[in-house]
């Protein structure tokens, strides 16, 4: 049982010590707001995509690719997204709350935080959780459009360029090259040199992304939307994960397919959420508090799923 817990504490706290480090750097100025934009920049252009055509390529794309698994994390995800936005309607009769809420609820950071997550507890890559990220992130991109126009968004340009930049998105990009290097064997022609660059370039996507949201982090203006802050995080954190691996393992899910599904589900919300809550006219404090609220308690309901997941020999 011991050992357990230390399992699950090591999958967790290596990521939310970058994020803690960034948070601290931001503080004392070494890392400021520019800072992190190029950082960002850097990492969603260059890195990430890097780090998502390795592990993709790496392996042999039809061994991996399971189409009943994609189908049930799109779904789902709409399906949560609908529920959600029910209980976002209901509750908020401010249409920008809402909108900024039921975006946080549903919205996960999935690529950066959760496959890092994912590649701990494996103690490898999983080329399925990467290519659910070619599904899941577009359809993300979409469903937050939606939430965020009935919030009022009134900048029409923003909802343009969310939809053009699905289609560009360097995520998509790298995943693709991928699954084609895979199908076609190129990885195996790739010269070595060539293989470390890339290897080295993808190298950089966890430490640099998790210190940059750490930086991005901020206490500012917590108070003025507590308590539908801690609603979003139950329902992230918490009641999320457990209606929907619980309606997984019924479906006959397992293992691996079961770690990623719980992940998906249960990652703190993207730092993407704030900005476009921010561009697009919603409540931003609400959704900085969402940002925040649901990173910081994710190192405990991370730890705890991941345990109970060892105690049940799911890992």
């Amino acid at each position: 049982m011991l050992s357990d817990f230390v399992f699950s504490i090591n999958c967790v706290l290596p990521l939310f010590a970058l994020l803690l480090i960034g948070f601290f750097l931001r503080g004392i100025n070494i890392l400021d707001h520019n800072a992190t934009l190029k950082i960002n920049a850097v990492v969603f252009n260059v890195a990430l995509p890097s780090m998502l055509f390795r592990d993709i390529s790496a392996g042999d794309f039809m061994t991996f690719f399971d189409v009943g698994f994609i189908l049930f994390c799109v779904v789902t995800t709409f399906l949560i997204f609908f529920i959600i936005f029910i209980v976002g309607a209901v509750c908020f009769k401010d249409k920008k709350q809402a909108g900024a809420f039921i975006q946080g609820c549903f919205r996960g950071n999935y690529v950066i935080i959760g496959l890092p997550v994912i590649y701990n507890i494996l103690g490898r890559p999983s080329g399925l959780a990467v290519l659910n990220a070619a599904f899941t992130v577009p359809l993300y991109n979409v469903l937050s459009i939606a939430a965020l126009s009935y919030g009022g968004a009134k900048n029409g340009g923003a909802i343009k360029g969310a939809v053009i930049n699905i289609v560009k998105n360097p995520i998509i990009i790298g995943i693709v090259l991928g699954i084609f290097a895979s199908v076609f064997g190129i990885t195996d022609k790739t010269p070595v040199f060539l293989k470390n660059s890339i290897a080295y370039l993808a190298s950089l996507t966890t430490p640099l992304a998790l210190l940059a949201i750490g930086a991005a982090l901020t206490l500012k203006n917590i108070k003025a939307a507590f308590a539908p802050a801690m609603f979003a995080c139950a329902i992230k954190l918490v009641i999320s994960p457990l209606i929907f691996v619980f309606a997984a393992y019924l479906w006959g899910f397992s293992g691996e397919a079961l770690i990623i599904l719980y992940v998906m589900y249960g990652t703190p919300a993207a730092v993407s959420t704030y900005i476009m809550a921010d561009i697009m006219g919603c409540d931003a404090d609400l959704a900085a508090n969402i940002v925040m609220a649901t990173t910081a308690l994710s190192i405990f309901t991370f730890t705890a799923f991941i345990f109970a997941f060892k105690v049940m020999d799911i890992i």
